[in-house]
């Protein structure tokens, strides 16, 4: 759930959406969504380890 600043005293609520096959847009009603995007499916970690007193 995305919140914005309210603007003229009214709130913004924005939920969560999924894309159907067909285009439209609709709330999400699956819990889980298959994704083949490269942020999906790998990631890297990076460590920098400082050692003191030895």
């Amino acid at each position: 759930m995305n919140f914005k600043a309210a603007t003229a005293n009214v709130p913004f609520f924005q939920l969560a959406t999924q894309t159907e096959d067909d285009g439209t847009r609709i709330l999400i009603k699956d819990t889980f969504q298959k994704n083949a995007s490269t942020f999906d499916v790998w990631q890297a970690q990076f460590t920098l380890r400082y050692i003191f007193g030895k």
